[in-house]
């Protein structure tokens, strides 16, 4: 679960670098 989450915030970092919207968090 922890592994999962993880790999979804390495996801939105870059997402949200690249939009000008920040990425939807928990």
């Amino acid at each position: 679960m922890a592994k999962q989450v993880e790999k979804l915030v390495k996801l939105q970092i870059p997402a949200g670098k690249a939009t000008p919207a920040p990425p939807v968090g928990p």
